[in-house]
């Protein structure tokens, strides 16, 4: 099998097969149309000014919080009433904004030819690692076939799937299609074949960098390049990467100047400004990105991992030690003796830490998987070849990595990336249930809407998105009072005020503490917000300051027919009406299943003995 995998990847034409396949692949994604922040881009993209907080220049797309516009998102009922009104993640990224500019301007609202779109600048990327893998290949030792290896358990490999399902996130992609440039031209300047790279390498990072924050992970690579590949005295090797600090640097004080950046969000992260919050979610961050990347669970469980499955996040932790434990033990020897090898481990293991700043999910890899794959490819070579270290111990491990790898990489892998290029439609279906069990008639835009208990705040934020983007009535303003994260209890005290208590306190998933770091903006007994038609007291606070209880107080008596009263149950909103003064209502958690898959797919009638707790 090994000597078939060497002759079929040694053949001429084999690249341009492989680079035909994984388009094929990920292909399934053309009809899987929009969803979330599509219609956020196609809502600023045309002008619209139907949801204030949003109406900004087409080339702003992602600037989702910041303190001009959060407190009207917050009136609209776009935000919670929990937001911190002094939140912010925005990020500077027009070149990424041009491409869906063009997009708006040549074929707007066609998802078919977005997502098309979206695939060319994919192949793109992958045009730009192969250089690369090729650019390096001839250094040192190794099999002349490794760099087609390298290319195809890249391209094969299912968290290639992630960045093209969903449009909104072809930032991710554009930015490693040109980042990836800047180490290929700066090999061919240091090595002497290329004198004018020197100066285009830079350039192509300043301009990778306005497309993805994430192209910044090339610098990792670019310093094991100074490390590791480069000849003449240390301190000249690093001499060479001063245009790339400059390019960083300059780019850097533009971004906060312009007042883009994240603050007060507890999902991501400033590693220079909230430096502790970083380090602390560094470890399970950086473990579950690696566990992805190298065959195991999915890097977005881990955000649900602790209110869906609390017992799987223990496991997964576990398997997530193991795995990077065995892939040290793997790789170790052939680290030690080839440079390359040490190129591609160091490079791979630093372009983790920037995805780290964000809650792990597999669209953060495109950068690290070009060194893990290199590095992959680099021992899998070698042990074809019969050429790893000899070691005690190491020939059993090196061929039961090598069957791995064929069976993770070039088996699983590659069945797993359709699949994951519709990644999009489960969640594309599960908002647009939820928006379609909500009233759309002539009387909407008059009424506020107040839902009781949305699984989770997309399920509510989303909606006003998506109708204004799509030209559908929705209410004039919203509110919501728990997620289904946990039970709660709701009593009337009077004829416009509520007593809600909470099972453990909200802001438990990563949805709710996006808009709050409630570690440095914990809430007190006795905090007040106030908003139209509804003023929030707290009342009881968990001991790491979640809010536990408050009594929520509208403008009107609650049964004022402009209120429109919603309750999610059995995978959608339902009517809903307030208890009666003095009485009480317990409020279920959200059954999971039917939220993901709606109440009559197959997926949740064969898990319903799962102890979700439904309505």
């Amino acid at each position: 099998m090994y000597d078939r995998i060497r002759k079929a990847l040694a053949q001429p034409r084999a690249d341009l097969w492989i680079l035909v396949l994984a388009t094929l692949l990920v292909a399934p994604s053309i009809p899987t149309g929009l969803a979330a922040d599509d219609f956020l881009h196609e809502l600023v993209l045309s002008g619209s000014s139907r949801i204030a907080g949003f109406h900004r220049n087409a080339l702003d797309l992602f600037r989702f919080a910041s303190l001009d516009a959060n407190r009207n998102l917050m009136n609209d009922g776009v935000f919670p009433w929990w937001t911190d009104p002094d939140v912010r993640f925005a990020f500077f990224r027009p070149v990424a904004s041009i491409t869906h500019w063009l997009d708006q301007t040549l074929w707007p609202a066609n998802g078919p030819l977005l997502h098309v779109h979206s695939i060319l600048w994919s192949l793109a990327a992958l045009l730009g690692v192969r250089a690369l893998y090729r650019a390096v290949d001839d250094v040192g030792k190794g099999a002349t076939w490794a760099a087609s290896l390298a290319l195809a358990l890249y391209a094969l490999d299912d968290t290639r799937g992630p960045p093209v399902a969903w449009v909104a996130n072809r930032a991710e992609i554009v930015g490693c299609a040109l980042s990836v440039w800047a180490i290929t031209l700066h090999h061919r300047s240091a090595n002497g074949k290329n004198r004018g790279a020197a100066w285009l390498a830079p350039a192509c990072l300043g301009v990778a960098l306005f497309a993805s924050e994430g192209s910044i992970a090339v610098t990792a690579y670019l310093f094991a390049h100074a490390l590791f590949l480069e000849d003449g005295p240390l301190k000249r090797r690093l001499a060479r990467l001063a245009p790339y600090a400059a390019v960083v640097l300059a780019w850097s004080a533009l971004y906060r100047a312009l007042g883009y950046g994240v603050r007060g969000s507890g999902v991501y992260f400033d590693p220079i400004a909230s430096t502790g919050e970083f380090f602390t979610a560094l470890p399970a961050r950086f473990s579950m990105l690696w566990l992805a990347q190298l065959g195991g669970p999915w890097a977005e469980g881990w955000n649900m991992y602790p209110v869906m499955f609390p017992a799987v996040a223990v496991v997964v932790a576990v398997l997530a030690v193991l795995a990077m434990l065995a892939a040290v033990l793997l790789f170790a020897p052939l680290v030690r003796d080839d440079k390359v090898a040490r190129f591609w481990a160091l490079g791979a293991v630093l372009a983790t830490i920037p995805a780290c700043t964000a809650f792990p999910a597999d669209r953060l890899l495109p950068w690290v998987g070009i060194g893990a794959m290199g590095l992959t490819a680099r021992f899998f070579a070698a042990f074809v070849e019969g050429t790893l270290p000899q070691a005690p111990f190491y020939g059993p491990v090196s061929r039961v990595g090598a069957a791995s790898i064929i069976v993770v990489h070039l088996v699983a892998g590659p069945l797993q990336l359709p699949l994951r290029a519709r990644g999009i439609v489960q969640i594309r279906e599960t908002l647009e249930r939820a928006d379609r069990s909500v009233p759309s008639d002539a009387t909407v835009p008059h009424r506020a809407i107040v839902y009781v208990n949305p699984p989770a705040d997309p399920l509510a934020s989303y909606i006003p998105i998506r109708r204004a983007a799509l030209g559908i009535p929705f209410a004039r303003l919203q509110r919501w009072l728990v997620t289904g994260s946990g039970a709660s209890t709701l009593e009337r005290l009077d004829d416009r005020t509520l007593r809600v208590r909470i099972d453990g306190g909200l802001l438990k998933l990563p949805s709710e503490i996006l808009f709050r770091d409630i570690e440095k903006h914990p809430f007190v007994v006795g905090d007040d917000i106030s908003l139209d038609e509804l003023r929030v007291t707290i009342a009881a606070v968990t001991p790491d300051g979640r809010p536990l209880e408050y009594v929520a107080r509208f403008s009107r008596p609650l049964e004022d027919p402009t209120y429109l009263w919603l309750i999610w149950k059995n995978g959608s909103y339902a009517p809903f009406t307030p208890p009666a003064i003095g009485a009480k209502i317990i409020i279920p958690s959200a059954d999971w299943l039917s939220t993901a898959y709606g109440p009559d797919s197959p997926i949740t009638k064969a898990l319903d003995a799962h102890p979700a707790q439904g309505m």
